[in-house]
Parts: structure tokens; sequence; C-alpha cells
């Protein structure tokens, strides 16, 4: 009996009845499939059936131990393809936009952006937060990149530090005129108006100051969060001086230590900027994005190849990540968005394919210039039909010849040296086996060597008087083992009685008790070993 027979036959039943013949009928269809979907549970509930009916229905199946899951269509999900192809619909949608499209929400971006930066900047409690954030990437505490843009993070970090100084020097002359009007102001809203007029150009000083650090938007994050919390404390302060006797600013100053502090009101208009600001520029960014998804989509079609080791949706969304860093770094001035951003996601696309397509990452330069020469390689090939010579695509890449060679031997794949050398041959030499030298010594016996040197030398300068060592040492061919001082004798001497001293060594070595030290390196055939370094 299959569920929909089961929904026809209760359906005319009162809801305790419909109930109890649905939920046997479930139950049975769970002991024969071993599971119960929502589209069994809707094919056995009438049209006209209660939420709380059904709710009551889906209580008992769980009390008889019945597990309720999804349908198959959704327990499988969408595939692949058909997640790119709603993407490729979804923006598809949306309309491409116009150089005057891109220039005006370039704008609008900008705009926000510097109004968020300047309300932020003349905070005191801002700048202070901005200056420390630059005074430790100046010491190497943090990321210079996590703190400035790119352009003032090439100047190094003596001239981080330098404008890092001539800021700081810009909030304590804003902190200072700011103090001055606590003496000379007799009320605390009448301080309010003073500091408008007595710092503000101090604190537009400061402002430049602060704008010159090029600090990033995390930065202003903080700062913000700063101007934030400085809000909440001057409020304190104020409810203070309103309480105080006279509503006199000057004494609860001293005895809340907020001297020099920004005033409510600019806190408040500041903050309200800058949250205006941050809209603003988000509302911007995310436009530009979404009206040139289908450029990134463009640009992954023509680079995506199936031996790359990224897939298609992960090549599109590297490419989504250089065109969100173009949309912060795009200038109206520089002309066409999509002529900026193109470069941007390429690089990007180029970085994954490089970082995860291979087992030997090859730099981001080096797959440029690799896509320089496949386009050379392909033009001269449509031209005449053959592959050019590297000298040929040297002379059109305007590089030297050996550049292009090396550049050739740059895409092979990585082998294993365990993998055999032919494919059809089981019993075939691997390309490992290929790597070793069969002219090359023993490793082995070249460190047994080395042992019998220093065994043997210090044998002859225990037994052995300097001129007897240099005998020894000539007779058999170790004369970088010999004494300066036992050569140069030696050449004073005869040819016998060389000779003879020859022999008087070899009879005190072969007496030494020491010298069955050296029987430890006599090899398979008696002989010892190697002597050579």
């Amino acid at each position: 009996m299959s569920a929909r027979t089961v929904s026809s036959a209760v359906s005319s039943s009162s809801s305790g009845d419909w109930r109890t013949a649905a939920l046997r009928s479930l139950v049975e269809l769970w002991r024969r499939r071993g599971s119960v979907s929502i589209e069994d549970i809707d094919a056995v509930v009438p049209e006209d059936a209660a939420e709380s009916d059904l709710r009551e229905l889906v209580s008992d199946l769980q009390v008889a131990g019945v597990s309720v899951t999804a349908s198959e269509e959704d327990r499988q999900g969408p595939s692949g393809a058909s997640v790119v192809s709603l993407y490729f619909r979804d923006i598809g949608r949306k309309d491409l936009l116009g150089s005057g499209g891109e220039w005006r929400l370039a704008r609008f971006f900008r705009s926000g952006v510097r109004r968020r930066v300047r309300a932020l900047s003349r905070t005191v409690a801002g700048a202070r937060v901005g200056v420390a954030a630059v005074r430790a990437a100046a010491a190497g505490e943090c990321p210079v990149h996590a703190v400035v843009s790119d352009e003032v993070g090439k100047q190094g970090r003596s001239a981080l530090k330098a404008a890092a100084e001539r800021a700081q020097a810009a909030i304590e002359d804003c902190v200072r005129a700011d103090e001055a009007t606590v003496d000379t102001v007799r009320f605390w809203r009448g301080k309010e108006a003073a500091n408008g007029l007595v710092c503000g150009r101090a604190r537009v000083r400061m402002s430049h100051a602060i704008q010159g650090l090029g600090l990033c938007s995390a930065v202003f994050d903080q700062m913000a969060d700063a101007a934030g919390r400085e809000l909440s404390r001057v409020a304190v302060v104020v409810q203070d001086a309103e309480g105080a006797r006279g509503g006199r600013w000057s004494r609860v100053v001293p005895r809340r230590g907020v001297a020099g502090a920004d005033p409510a009101g600019l806190l408040v208009a500041a903050i309200d900027r800058a949250v205006s600001g941050e809209r603003d520029s988000d509302q911007a960014r995310e436009q530009l994005i979404e009206l040139n998804l289908r450029l990134v989509v463009s640009f992954a079609k023509r680079m995506y190849r199936p031996d790359f080791g990224v897939s298609f949706p992960d090549l599109i969304q590297e490419g989504n990540v250089g065109l969100m860093k173009a949309v912060e770094r795009f200038d109206p001035a520089q002309g066409r968005f999509t002529t900026y951003a193109a470069w941007w996601i390429r690089q990007s696309m180029r970085k994954a394919v490089t970082d995860t397509g291979r087992m030997v990452r090859i730099p981001v330069h080096v797959q440029e210039r690799l896509a320089d020469a496949a386009a050379v390689e392909s033009e001269a090939v449509r031209a005449s039909g053959e592959r050019p010579a590297p000298a040929e695509v040297a002379e059109r890449m305007g590089v030297d010849a050996a550049v292009v060679e090396r550049l050739r031997l740059v895409p092979r794949q990585s082998v294993s040296v365990d993998a055999p050398v032919w494919m059809d041959d089981d019993e075939s030499e691997t390309w490992g086996s290929r790597l070793a030298d069969p002219d090359a010594p023993d490793p082995e016996a070249q460190v047994r060597g080395r042992e019998f040197r220093t065994a043997l030398v210090g044998l002859m300068k225990a037994e052995l008087q300097r001129v007897e060592q240099a005998a020894l040492c000539r007779r058999f061919g170790l004369t970088d083992l010999a004494d300066p001082a036992g050569e140069r004798s030696l050449r004073r001497m005869s040819r016998d009685r060389v000779r003879r001293t020859e022999m008087r060594a070899l009879r005190k070595m072969q007496a030494s008790a020491r010298v069955e030290s050296l029987r430890g390196f006599l090899g398979a055939d008696g002989a010892f070993a190697a002597v050579g370094g």
C-alpha cells in the first residue's frame, strides 16, 4: 500500500481517524524502506488538515522511533554543474555597467571612504590608535601590509617611523590647544563652542597627518571603536559637569582625568559621518562587484584547463577575490574600471593555479612568462604550421634563448621516483633507479675510509717520530698526512737512509699493540678500507 493510497482512504475521516491511519501507514513504510521523508508525510496528510494535527503526527512518529529525513532532492543537494548554472543565471540577470556607471559608482565609493577617513582622523582617540598601529608596524611587531597601504609600505620602516612621529606631534599640538580652553572657558557648553574655534586648525593639521599615514581599512575600524569608547567616557563627564555647582567644566576635568579629550559633540558628529560614509562605500562596493561578476566568468572560461588542479567554480571564486581587491584600489581618474580590474582578476586566478595546481609551486612571474611564450608559439604555429625554435621565440619575446629553453622545462609534471619507466613492463626499472650513478663510490666505503684514515694518523703520531711519519707517508702516497717538519728533514737525507727509516717505521708499527685497532677496517678480501679522503 503506497502513501498516496492511504491519503485517499483517510481523506474523509475525522482528525483522529486520519492521523491514526497515517501513522500506521508511515510506520509500515519505515519498516519496509528504513526511512520516511517529508514527501511521504505530505502524501498521507489531507489538504484540509490543521497545522496542530500535522505537528502531533510528527511527534507520534518520533515517539514510535521513526526518523523523518529530508526529501531525496534535498539530501542529494544540487550538483556542482547545477550550482554553476544557477550562478550564471543569477549574474546574467544584472545589467552591465557602462563607463559612466562605473565612474559614478567609483566616485561614490571613494567619497564614502574619504568621509569616513576624514571624520575618524579628526578625533584624538582615533588618531592615537592609528599612530600606535603604525609604530607597531615600524618596530616589526606586526606586518606592514596589515597596517598601511602597499604604496606607503614600500617606503620602508624608517619612513613609517618618521611619519608616525610627525602625526604624534600633531596630536600633541591638538591636545595642548584643547587643554588651553579648559582654563579660559567657564562652562562646559562654552568649551564645546570654544573648542571648535581654538582647536579647529589643530584638528585639521592632525587629520592631514593621519591621512598621510595611508592606513588600511582594518585600522580605521579600530579607530571607530576607540571613538565610540571615548564618547561613552566623555558622556559621563558631561553629566558630572551638568551636576557640578555652576556647571563649571574646569572643576570636573582634573577630577576625571579627561583634559584635552574630544568633546562629545565632535565625537557624535564624527561617528555619524563615519557610519554614513561606510554605509555609502559598502553600497557602492557591492554594486561594483555584483555588476562585474560576468567579467570574472569570462576570464575564467578563457583560462580554465582540466589539468590545472583547480576546479572551475574555485577559479571563479579566486577571480572574485581579485575583483574585490580592484574595487578597493581603483581610482576613477585612472580610466575604465574593467580595464583596471582585468589585471587583478587574472593575477588572482594565476596565483591560485600556481599555488594549488602543482606539487612544486611556480612563481607568478614565471607563469606569466610561460603564457607569453605559449602565445608566441601559437602565433608561429598558425603562421607556419611548425613549432618555432627557442631562438625564434626568444627573439620575439626579447629574451635569451636559454631562458626559453628553461621555460619549456617548467610545465613538466612531477613524477614519482617509484613509477616504472615503461608502463607496459611491470618489471622495468623505475625512475628512482636511474637517479643513482653506477660509477659513484659506495658511501659506506667512503665513511669507513675516513674512519680508517683517522685511526691510522693517530697510531702514527703515537708510535713514530716526525721523520718516520714522513717516510711512511711518502712511501704509501699519503703525502697530505705528512708533518711539514718531517718532510723538510726527509729532504736532507740520502736515499739509503730514507729506505732504512721506512723499514724502522714499519717494524715499529707492526710491533705496536695498537695496530690491532686497525684490523676492524679489513674488508672481505683482507684489504684495508680506502684511505683516500
